[in-house]
């Protein structure tokens, strides 16, 4: 099923034509479709697993992403040879002082001072890593590469082909959740998750495909 028809469906249900819905409709879709990809238990074995190891060469901050990376993808990035992980941050913790959620006040704008690399951002394809390296690196870059948001009206993905359901339902859950209308917003996160369930069940049975039996004659 594609964006469009999607789109089709999450009208009929959600019956509304106020600006926050109509402005924010596609957005809706692409946050269902996410939040799906992240309930679903399978997901890495579905959309498939990825590792790389880069090298990161002296005062070098800006390290590329592989071919298979998706922007939803799970992301861990470790130095080698302890496999140290290093904090993901927002992007606009590079750019501008910024306060995380535990408090940490992270000031990240002078590039002058070189240690290990404790943090990571995405730019695009792209990591951005402070502090900048003192010297050369490998890093360990990990995820899962999850399908492509749907963005354009004839999009499809894995889930929209194979659980159209379970993505016009996530959809649902989205605006709710937006309006704040709780009970509406639980309604529809369960009928997600059945839909989700009933997906996993029917890709389970093609998998495993009963034992044929063949019958005793008279």
């Amino acid at each position: 099923m594609t964006l469009e028809q999607i789109l089709g469906h999450v009208d009929r249900y959600v019956n509304r034509t106020d600006p926050d819905y109509v402005t924010n409709r596609i957005a809706f879709v692409q946050a269902g479709h996410r939040w799906i990809e992240r309930k679903f238990h399978g997901k890495e074995a579905l959309f498939g697993r990825w590792d790389s190891a880069e090298r990161v060469e002296a005062h070098v901050g800006v390290v590329p992403l592989p071919a298979c990376y998706r922007a939803s993808a799970e992301l861990r990035v470790r130095r080698l040879p302890d496999r140290a992980p290093l904090r993901r941050i927002p992007p606009r913790a590079i750019r501008s002082e910024v306060q995380l959620d535990d408090g940490i006040v992270l000031d990240l704008r002078d590039t002058s001072q070189y240690d290990l690399p404790l943090y990571f951002a995405v730019a695009g394809r792209a990591l951005e890593i402070r502090p900048l390296p003192a010297v050369a690196l490998d890093l360990e870059i990990e995820g899962t590469g999850w399908a492509e948001p749907l963005t354009n009206p004839l999009d499809e993905t894995v889930l929209s082909q194979e659980a159209p359901d379970a993505v016009i339902y996530a959809a649902c859950r989205e605006v709710w959740l937006f309006m704040g209308d709780e009970p509406q917003m639980m309604y529809w996160q369960a009928q997600a998750g059945q839909a989700v369930a009933e997906w996993i069940a029917d890709r389970v049975a093609e998998e495993e495909p009963p034992t044929l039996v063949m019958e005793t004659p008279g």
